[in-house]
């Protein structure tokens, strides 16, 4: 809701343009992103705010997946057995009014934060995300509708697996 389209890096392509008040958006399926799973994207921060690329948490936050930036930071969390398991980078620089691309990888055994190609952040946590989640995956906002996203987002992709480097 309240999203903007604005022209992308690309010429010719979309992105979408958060406020960091209202704009949101929310999928109706709640079958992505559980077990593994990778997401991409390209985005460019407008404010120095944390704030949400993605969640589908649930149920009070118990379940589910997040991932949270600010210029300086880029942390990843997801819950097991009603507990969060996080993992951050630190000593960024993102707020240069460039886009950035991002990629998240989650599997048991190897959870992975790359921007622009490079590594910044892994785990080797044998648990992933519960599988009872059943919340919709939002952009840009939180699922208690807050810890709003201030920037474009473009080129947004959803891989029902691990994606590796092949």
């Amino acid at each position: 809701t309240d999203i903007t389209y604005i022209n992308g890096k690309v010429e010719g392509q979309k992105a979408i343009s958060f406020n960091g008040i209202t704009s949101m958006v929310s999928t109706s399926s709640t079958k992505l992103c559980k077990g593994a799973y990778s997401f991409s994207c390209q985005f460019k921060l407008a404010s120095s705010t944390e704030g949400i690329i993605f969640s589908n948490a649930f149920d009070n936050s118990l379940y589910g997946n997040a991932v949270w930036i600010k210029p300086d930071r880029i942390r990843l969390e997801w819950s097991y057995n009603n507990s969060w398991i996080k993992l951050d980078r630190i000593n960024l620089s993102l707020l240069d009014d460039k886009f950035h691309s991002l990629v998240v990888i989650m599997s048991p055994g190897n959870q992975s934060i790359y921007i622009d190609g490079i590594l910044e952040a892994s785990s080797s946590n044998a648990n992933v995300t519960q599988s009872n989640n059943v919340a919709p995956l939002r952009f840009a906002v939180n699922w208690n509708d807050s810890s709003y996203f201030i920037g474009i987002l473009q080129n947004i992709k959803i891989f029902n697996r691990a994606l590796t480097q092949d």
